[in-house]
């Protein structure tokens, strides 16, 4: 992932992050489809993210992948539908509590934190095996995935052009010339599941109320709007 104002991030990073997101998805599936149809079964499991459905702001080139790839899979659905036991299953997890975002690219002069709504990294996982056992086409790993992306379908200009402002106003603050991050080399350390937080990892019960509270702001707002289209 390469993040930062989109004329700003060099054209070679832009370019490796569509070969590694995009087109390494691209040479998987090419790879093992002649193998499933041969033996006329088998499991793709692509962990694409919401970002699948919803743009990250300012990471226009990370965003075009993930469009990309999920394109790319409901193209090659239709493909295999002439295959009953070969399987094509797409993952969309939100952000991890991962150091992935440690390691990225970064042209904003920002070092970005997890935030506390993240997911557990081990969850993502084990639904990757979930799929492994039971692929079904689309998984939506946990609630808050699914949720970010009904918040961006039902208000997307709101949404993206909020975000977009507050990434802005941490921007203006922060010089910085660029750090390619392990878009052009390895990653360096840490190397471990879990990264910086920017708050303490809640507990259960936090995140169940704070779910709660996220489901109920949510209807209202759908309610809301219904009301609205019906005066």
């Amino acid at each position: 992932m390469a993040s930062g104002r989109f004329e700003e991030i060099p054209m070679d990073v832009n370019e490796q992050v569509i070969k590694t997101n995009l087109f390494g998805y691209m040479h998987g599936a090419y790879s093992v489809l002649p193998i499933f149809k041969k033996q006329e079964e088998g499991v793709l499991i692509n962990n694409v993210s919401i970002g699948g459905f919803m743009p990250a702001p300012y990471s226009a080139v990370y965003s075009s992948t993930k469009f990309g790839i999920r394109g790319m899979m409901e193209c090659l659905h239709g493909e295999i539908s002439d295959f009953p036991h070969i399987h094509i299953a797409n993952l969309y997890p939100q952000i991890q509590r991962s150091t992935g975002n440690m390691h990225s690219a970064k042209y904003s002069g920002l070092d970005f934190k997890i935030p506390p709504f993240a997911s557990d990294p081990r969850d993502t996982a084990s639904k990757i095996l979930q799929l492994a056992k039971h692929p079904q086409k689309d998984l939506f790993p946990d609630f808050k995935s699914k949720a970010l992306v009904t918040l961006y379908k039902t208000f997307p200009k709101i949404i993206i052009n909020t975000a977009s402002a507050g990434m802005r106003l941490m921007m203006k603050s922060n010089e910085s010339s660029g750090d390619e991050g392990n878009v052009l080399r390895p990653s360096g350390y840490p190397h471990r599941i879990y990264g910086d937080t920017i708050l303490p990892v809640p507990s259960k019960k936090t995140k169940t109320a704070f779910l709660a509270g996220l489901g109920v702001s949510l209807l209202f707002m759908v309610l809301r709007t219904n009301m609205r289209k019906d005066i």
